[in-house]
């Protein structure tokens, strides 16, 4: 019977695994070469790095993710490839980091840009124009007289305090803890031991508090993805729908904690005095010596 729990628990986390990742896995690319970076791009231009800003956005590449959106100002010397674009025009181009993954599988997927310039630096930039200018991935920005560049400090800080998964852990250990959460739950309202059920309990609220965790950080990596800009109202409904999702299983955490180390009752206590009749010899034993 071990075995074959055993073995059901494995296969659903394998099964999870699949079904989250067999989707659209898009796999991490090496460094390309200058030849194909040129290849790959619509637009070549040279120019200094004039500006870098940051911000959180939800991921084009995997579902119920979250990226760092890195948006690179450059001023224009020379267009060495593509049309519309002359020296001295400012052009805003994309970069990206991962920030959250929903699953680990989707760790393995494209890891964003490997070196974004600080500002003042002069570089090669190689774009693909679409409703705006991309930086060909992985390494479309590269030195424009072949010295090595200085990675930006607001790039260099990201993630050093977010969570690397969207829900704090990844989606499939959370369907592997919710397999063996259940038989426990039945188990707590069935026994009628109230030292078993008291143990249950106590196993119960750790799954429940780290639910109210997950919860609460993907509520926050939400709300830093739509910040505070123009109307307050969505930002405040979505933070009170948020509260209203996370509090019954922060209340479930402490109700399941607080009943669980409350000491047992006169009526349990002898309850489980008369279903131990040994416990009860041995004491009655001792009185007698």
């Amino acid at each position: 019977m071990k075995h074959l729990s055993l073995s059901l628990v494995a296969s659903t986390g394998i099964a999870t695994l699949l079904v989250v990742c067999s989707g659209h896995l898009r796999a991490a690319e090496f460094p390309k070469s200058p030849e194909r970076l040129r290849e790959a791009a619509s637009h070549v231009v040279t120019g200094q790095v004039a500006a870098v800003e940051v911000r959180s956005e939800y991921s084009n590449i995997e579902e119920g993710g979250f990226d760092y959106a890195i948006w690179c100002t450059i001023v224009v010397d020379a267009a060495e490839k593509g049309e519309g674009v002359k020296p001295g025009d400012r052009l805003v181009a994309r970069c990206f980091r991962p920030k959250t993954r929903l699953a680990i599988g989707q760790s393995a997927s494209l890891q964003g840009h490997s070196l974004i310039p600080a500002p003042g630096q002069h570089v090669r930039a190689y774009l693909q124009k679409g409703r705006g200018y991309c930086v060909v991935h992985p390494n479309g920005l590269a030195p424009a007289q072949g010295d090595q560049l200085a990675p930006a400090d607001e790039v260099d800080r990201l993630g050093r305090w977010s969570p690397w998964f969207t829900l704090l852990l990844p989606l499939e250990l959370w369907v592997l803890i919710a397999v063996l959460v259940l038989p426990a739950a039945i188990m707590a309202v069935v026994t009628h031991r109230p030292r078993l059920r008291r143990a249950l309990k106590l196993v119960l609220a750790v799954p429940a508090a780290l639910w109210a965790a997950g919860l609460s950080a993907a509520l926050l990596q939400f709300l830093a993805t739509t910040g505070w800009g123009g109307t307050w109202i969505f930002p405040a409904a979505v933070t009170i729908l948020g509260v209203a999702v996370v509090a019954p299983y922060a209340i479930l955490t402490v109700w399941l904690c607080s009943t669980a180390l409350r000491g047992l009752p006169g009526d349990a206590k002898a309850k489980e005095a008369v279903r131990d009749p040994d416990n009860r010899r041995e004491s009655a034993g001792e009185r007698c010596a």
